[in-house]
């Protein structure tokens, strides 16, 4: 029994040693590494560097550590390197909405042009993601993703206002179809600018939203209208209202059920995008909030 012990304790060490001298060979070669390209990928070389020696030598995370090392050297070489899917990790399920709306938002924002226009920040928006994720899988400190996620929304909020202008979102479809998270109590409908109107590539996401009121058939819904800064605050209040109405119009016609459903117009308040400009089209938005209590 003692000799297989000393046999198993034995097996670990070697495992353990041969993991560590391979991301240790694979994070020398990043430290050795000259970033070219362009400079949010320069950029996020330096943060999947600073990542991966954090977790070789002071987390001893090992896996991790080759990680990041792999995906700063392909940013080292001027490649472009996408936040992480969630997909390749284990997230808890009650925090995957959060994440995954945080992933779309910013995959919107990169592709709208934030790695030109603000690239120290975009790449510290994604490298605090890529933390986030890889620290949520950590169920067992399951306080240990907090730190990355704050930091990936001062960073996201950054990168969104800098020079107190938002990437310009103008050109991206907010609303673009995508599938709807059936655990998720909380979903986001974005308008155009001075508008209520629902653009037409909102419908699949309002029938999805349906069908799972229908399923799971909460006893409260709340639908917040939000607007940007554009106009007289008076204005702001009633272009908020007319937006939660024209979302739970939609909503009943889809067959919810009217009683369950209350609007309220929010104005400015809660902007997803904190900035100084006042035009911002993620703050134009409804959102539907599936209650666990009647109100």
């Amino acid at each position: 029994m003692i000799r297989r012990a000393i046999a198993l304790l034995t097996l670990a060490a070697s495992l353990s040693g041969c993991s560590y001298f391979g991301s240790y060979f694979q994070v020398d070669e990043l430290n050795k590494a000259q970033a070219k390209g362009a400079p949010f990928t320069q950029a996020l070389t330096q943060q999947y560097k600073d990542r991966a020696n954090y977790s070789q030598n002071v987390t001893y995370n090992y896996g991790e550590a080759y990680r990041n090392a792999d995906k700063g050297l392909t940013a080292a070489d001027g490649t472009p390197v996408a936040p992480y899917l969630l997909t390749d990790f284990n997230i808890p399920a009650n925090q995957q909405p959060e994440i995954v709306k945080a992933r779309i938002d910013l995959d919107k924002a990169l592709n709208a042009g934030a790695r030109d226009r603000a690239p120290k920040e975009a790449a510290l928006a994604q490298a605090k993601f890529d933390c986030w994720v890889e620290d949520a899988e950590k169920t067992w400190v399951p306080e240990l993703y907090k730190t990355c996620r704050k930091e990936f929304f001062d960073a996201y909020g950054q990168m969104m206002g800098m020079q107190g202008e938002p990437v310009d979102l103008s050109g991206v479809d907010l609303n673009a179809s995508t599938t709807v998270n059936a655990e998720a109590n909380r979903f986001m409908i974005f308008f155009g600018a001075g508008g209520s109107k629902l653009s037409p590539t909102v419908a699949p996401t309002l029938d999805q939203i349906a069908q799972i009121i229908l399923q799971r058939q909460p006893p409260s819904i709340r639908i917040n209208g939000f607007s940007d800064r554009t106009g007289s605050k008076k204005s702001r209040r009633k272009i908020s209202q007319r937006r939660a109405i024209a979302v739970a119009e939609a909503l009943i016609a889809r067959g919810v059920p009217q009683k369950v459903i209350h609007t309220h117009g929010l104005g400015d308040a809660e902007p997803l995008v904190k900035t100084k400009s006042r035009n911002v089209p993620a703050n134009r938005r409804a959102e539907i909030w599936l209650d666990q209590s009647a109100e």
